[in-house]
């Protein structure tokens, strides 16, 4: 009864925390979209990332080495597929399925696919529970590739979404009901290169569906710093540059550049 009862103390602290904070409303969408994206690692090489389009649908992120492709139920994301570029030939390695409730992001089926040097499929499947307009509980399941039996994981997750960016998320365990640890996200107000794409705000898992730009990711306890990012901005709000810092100590571990 006292774990039941210190989880809903976190849900009712976390809830409250984001009814209380209001923003403006979001700029109505425009039809700017990342066409190539350059990134440096300084000391080490560069990549250069071609995307390409369905009029405001993704089609593909190509990098030199791999490359990512979508596909669409209608105006949802409803695949995403990874290949490996080798000797020039793309070589699938894992893929995402994505299933919608009600115009919201429900779940989300892995499939990794190893190669003939361990020919074993893994498939990780997370739950979406929507327990208040900001607070979802990301749960995740795996099925055991011999036995074919699906079992919980350890932790499931709390995150806190609002005005289309992910700002908290809570690790708590499965168990117990115990939090483990949290993080906390910053985000600017200008905008995201990704937030015009079409069906991309609802891919919760992934950083391009934030509709503007994080500044840092840091401890929700601790309040110590894993990453912080500073951008430069076109005159029509989006970055085209990106500068990513590890940890608070100022060192720059790469930098991305934008190109509309």
């Amino acid at each position: 009864m006292k774990k039941l009862l210190l989880l809903f103390t976190v849900l009712s602290l976390i809830v409250s925390s984001c009814s209380s904070d209001e923003n403006p409303p979001l700029e109505p969408k425009d039809s700017t979209l990342p066409k190539t994206i350059i990134s440096i690692y300084p000391g080490f090489s560069s990549d250069t990332a071609l995307v390409s389009y369905d009029d405001m649908k993704i089609k593909s992120i190509a990098y030199k080495k791999y490359k990512v492709y979508y596909y669409y139920e209608e105006n949802l994301i409803n695949r995403k597929a990874y290949y490996n570029i080798v000797e020039g030939k793309e070589v699938k390695v894992n893929e995402e399925t994505y299933a919608y409730t009600k115009g919201k992001l429900a779940s989300i089926k892995y499939l990794d696919i190893f190669t003939s040097t361990y020919p074993k499929k893994i498939n990780i499947r997370s739950v979406y529970t929507y327990l208040a307009d900001t607070l979802i509980k990301e749960q995740r399941f795996s099925t055991d590739y011999l036995t074919k039996i699906e079992t919980e994981e350890d932790y499931f997750s709390l995150l806190t979404v609002k005005n289309g960016n992910r700002i908290k998320e809570v690790v708590v365990n499965t168990k117990t009901n115990i939090p483990s640890y949290g993080l906390r996200y910053v985000y600017d107000n200008m905008n995201s290169p990704f937030k015009n794409i079409i069906g991309m705000s609802l891919l919760i898992n992934d950083e391009k569906s934030s509709l503007n730009n994080r500044l840092s990711r840091s401890s929700a306890d601790s309040g110590t710093y894993f990453d912080i990012k500073k951008y430069e901005y076109d005159p029509n709000g989006y970055p085209n540059l990106e500068t990513y810092y590890k940890g608070e100590g100022g060192q720059i571990t790469n930098i991305t550049k934008y190109l509309y």
